[in-house]
């Protein structure tokens, strides 16, 4: 039947496109028109002019991208011989449609004034939204309290954009009204519109929230086009190359669906990445608005912390994501402060800034460190740093020996998610699934290592009398580790000021810490996890003198669902919240980033080296054809000298042993499971070797072994067992050879 459109909207990107009413009536609502007067870009208007659409006109684009989208995936599906009619009706009706278009129109709700920068001061002081949080729970909350506890416990603006959905009334009323028969999908939509719906809406999250959704795809074409860079995306480029893969589940629960391109989309998914990292280094780093970024974020965090009490800074931070606009932030804040005061004095000094920008207002940045020119143990150091936070402002200031006083900041480039996977197949009925960044998209991991290695320390001069500058760097800071003189000696003396406080930022907090792995930041846990493992082939593999790991990812995933089976600590980023295949789907993908940005870092080493494929396997993903087989690439990895280095200075050596004993337990059970392989396949060789030939008693026997072996390789696979590949002395020239074990 398909959807009645009611009005025609004219967009600068995608030109004109049809609105439903409902959508027309969503338009109308505050919360909606609230976007109307949020800049998309925050501040990067002080860099490029021409950068001041807004959040509304990009919602827009979303909801037309996430319709372009949506009818592609319909048509691949439609004639796929795995879905059934009824799947079909269920997954494509009109309602659903309907739903999709609105999650996509409203995922943007929750978003603060000038967007990222004011995100960025959440994520920076995450003690202002604690101290909140605290506040409402304090003595007897009401429902409403908790639930806006709720709200406050871990940042992100998605939530905003929930909260926003599920407690507007004018959008309430518009959601109930149209979707009166269907009331499962209304509950549904706030989830979809932050790529989290659980049950009917499931199938399309990735359409919303993912590695190449609708919002990625019109934010790079839109802020690239707005910027006055060229770039030639057009989500049309995925015609017949997006899917939908079925997941089943265990007894007798409904299947679960997922989103996933195949090889034809390459092409598309490299270009967004390399304009995605083009965007990110040409606009969002840019001098100005980079630099007022930060000036913003230090005068918000000021003023957060001077609420009193606590509740009432709540509700403010609440109203800053769900009322305030660019136009009205600093007059809320300029209204509650005291004439005269220093404070008032400086929101009016930002708010000129953003109002009538002078880059004579800006603080001057002072140095800028690179990741090429940092030493490797530096590199690690400066990402843990920026994914930590501030008690407050005055923490990320330090003052030199001439008294003048910096505002450092370690960056780190997002990286992509790799959630959405492909087909490298291209074969619907049967895919050949594999990371986006997988050895058969070698340009793809190429922009994944760029973007992973896009580390930056920036400081900024701030003058002669900041307020209580910098204390941590003078006398009575903290002692740094023994190897923070190596890695700061090719840094000049203000380069080594700031590199020497991102280290202390990055080891803060574990004084007081137990000594598990909870303790651990999560790159640190995997770098352990090699040491324990190097460690453990040293000294049970004789002659042995280092350790690969094939697919380290694999072998590491299967090791932490072990661990939380068993209910041991782990790093909150590899908590395993479900115990489905989509969960651990995604530990596999955080596990893999991971390891790419340790091996971008320098504290990992990787070795490439083909691998030769029978006849029988040509088909196989990422293989190459040839006479009489095929090849393939395949990467190893194993720990560095200076991620040894690394653990032995910045890691406590009783944190090490707990990761080093699961290693040597994990392992030896597996020794013990290879042991018995051993034994009972030298024992089938010896029978074959016989002179036994009736041949009934020898297909019996094979059966039995086939049956034997069987079973202990799901034992090995079910503790984590991988390949491991260490070199041993006297095997080939040069005195060594490689030797497996599985």
């Amino acid at each position: 039947m398909g959807l009645t459109y009611v009005r025609m909207l004219q967009d600068p990107m995608w030109g004109p496109f049809q609105v439903t009413e409902v959508e027309v009536e969503l338009l109308a609502t505050p919360a909606v028109a609230r976007l109307e007067q949020i800049k998309q870009m925050g501040v990067a208007f002080l860099d490029y002019p021409s950068l001041t659409h807004t959040r509304l006109e990009h919602s827009l684009g979303v909801m037309y991208v996430a319709d372009k989208l949506y009818r592609m995936l319909r048509e691949t599906t439609r004639n796929r011989s795995d879905f059934t009619e009824n799947e079909r009706r269920q997954l494509f009706d009109d309602d659903t449609h309907q739903a999709v278009r609105i999650a996509a129109l409203l995922h943007d709700l929750g978003h603060p004034p000038f967007s990222h920068a004011i995100e960025l001061t959440f994520l920076r002081y995450p003690s202002i939204l604690e101290r909140a949080r605290l506040g409402l729970l304090h003595g007897r909350p009401t429902k409403l309290q908790r639930r806006k506890a709720g709200l406050l416990r871990g940042y992100s603006h998605e939530k905003f954009t929930k909260w926003t959905i599920n407690n507007s009334r004018s959008i309430r009323k518009i959601l109930r009204t149209r979707f009166r028969t269907r009331p499962e999908l209304r509950k549904e939509i706030a989830d979809l519109a932050i790529g989290k719906a659980p049950r009917i809406l499931a199938p399309f999250n990735g359409l919303i929230s993912g590695d190449f959704d609708a919002d990625k795809i019109d934010y790079l074409i839109r802020d690239n086009r707005r910027s006055g860079f060229a770039i030639g995306l057009s989500p049309d480029e995925l015609y017949q190359s997006i899917h939908l893969s079925r997941i089943e589940r265990k007894g007798d629960g409904a299947p679960a669906y997922d989103l996933y391109i195949d090889r034809a989309a390459m092409p598309f998914v490299n270009s967004v990445l390399a304009s995605r990292g083009r965007l990110v280094r040409r606009v969002h780093l840019a001098r100005l608005g980079r630099t007022a970024t930060q000036m913003l974020t230090r005068f918000l965090s000021d003023d957060l912390h001077r609420i009193r009490p606590r509740a009432r800074l709540a509700e403010t931070i609440i109203e800053i994501h769900t009322r305030c606009t660019d136009f009205t932030f600093f007059e809320r804040i300029i209204d509650r402060l005291p004439k005269k005061s220093r404070a008032r004095k400086s929101a009016r000094h930002v708010g000129n800034l953003v109002r009538r920008p002078s880059e004579d207002a800006i603080w001057e940045e002072a140095l800028r460190i690179r990741c090429e020119r940092m030493h490797p143990s530096l590199r690690l150091w400066t990402y843990i740093a920026a994914t930590r936070g501030y008690e407050k402002s005055d923490d990320a200031l330090v003052r030199d020996p001439a008294g003048n006083a910096y505002f450092v900041e370690p960056s780190v480039r997002p990286a992509p998610k790799f959630s959405l996977q492909v087909d490298f197949e291209c074969s619907p009925e049967n895919p050949g699934f594999d990371f986006i960044a997988g050895n058969a998209n070698l340009y793809g991991r190429a922009i994944l290592l760029d973007a992973l290695s896009s580390l930056d320390i920036f400081a900024y001069k701030l003058g002669k009398r900041p307020r209580a500058a910098g204390r941590r760097a003078g006398r009575g800071a903290d002692p740094l580790p023994e190897c923070a003189e190596m890695c700061t000696e090719n840094l000049n003396r203000r380069e080594r000021l700031a590199a020497e406080h991102v280290i202390r930022i990055a080891l803060s907090g574990r004084g007081g810490r137990r000594a598990e792995t909870s303790s651990l930041h999560h790159s640190e846990f995997l770098l352990a996890l090699l040491h324990g493992l190097h460690r453990h082939v040293l000294e049970n593999w004789p002659g042995a003198r280092g350790v690969y790991v094939y697919r380290a990812e694999y072998f590491i995933k299967h090791f932490m669902r072990r661990l939380a089976h068993e209910k041991r600590a782990l790093p909150s980023r590899f908590q395993l919240a479900g115990r489905g295949p989509l969960e651990e789907r995604r530990l596999a993908n955080r596990v893999f980033s991971e390891i790419q940005r340790l091996n971008a870092y320098g504290l990992i080493e990787t070795r490439r080296r083909p691998l030769f494929h029978s006849s029988e396997d040509v088909g196989k993903k990422g293989t190459d054809r040839t006479r009489s087989g095929t090849y393939s690439m395949r990467e190893d990895f194993r720990l560095g000298v200076w991620g040894r280095d690394y653990l032995r200075c910045a890691v406590a050596r009783e944190v090490l042993a707990v990761v080093e004993s699961l290693v040597e337990e994990r392992q030896s059970r597996i020794r013990c499971e290879l042991a018995e392989m051993a034994e009972i396949y030298g024992m089938e060789l010896q029978a074959k070797s016989g002179l036994d030939t009736e041949g009934g008693l020898l297909t019996e026997r094979v059966m039995r072994f086939h049956r034997r072996w069987s079973e202990l390789e799901g034992r090995l696979w079910d503790l984590g067992g991988c390949a491991m590949i260490f070199s041993v002395p006297g095997g080939g020239a040069g005195g060594s050879g490689p030797a497996e074990a599985s």
